[in-house]
């Protein structure tokens, strides 16, 4: 008679016991979220379904958001890598959450000549263009070209 009493609370902690574990691995379960993949240096629209107050950015190196409106955000990509985003309502609450995704576009070239890395971009023909990480010498020298190209416009427009 002890031994079928005993082996009843057994199986009752041992049940338990399970439910206690499945309840635990059930809350430790992340939310899955939703993933976007934007360029770097590109723009990308986001809607949302209801209307935004907050954005949090976990990395705001890699991406960043712009509230366009109440429901529109704007995500661009600043640099290779992966963060998230979270969106949140005037209560707080959140209404999105996004892993982000920033990767180079598959109109890009990269050359590399001994330990100098020079970027192009091929949309169709083959250019320079400005990207962190390239080498030193070669990003200053494109980069007063261009900026030299802009101010001759500047000056050239005013009356």
């Amino acid at each position: 008679m002890m031994t079928t009493a005993f082996a009843k609370v057994r199986r009752h902690a041992l049940a338990a016991c399970f439910a206690a574990a499945a309840l635990t691995l059930v809350a430790a379960t992340p939310s899955r979220a939703e993933r976007l993949l934007v360029g770097v240096d590109r723009a990308q629209l986001m809607r949302i379904d209801v209307p935004v107050d907050t954005v949090i950015i976990g990395n705001p190196a890699i991406a960043d958001a712009s509230v366009y409106d109440q429901t529109t955000l704007i995500i661009t990509g600043k640099s290779f890598g992966e963060t998230n985003m979270i969106v949140l309502d005037s209560l707080g609450k959140i209404v999105r959450e996004v892993d982000l995704s920033v990767s180079t576009p598959s109109d890009t070239l990269t050359v590399h000549k001994g330990s100098a890395r020079l970027s192009y971009t091929c949309t169709p023909v083959c250019e320079r263009t400005l990207r962190a990480g390239d080498s030193t010498e070669a990003f200053t020298d494109l980069q007063a070209q261009v900026t030299g190209t802009l101010d001759m416009g500047r000056t050239q427009a005013k009356p």
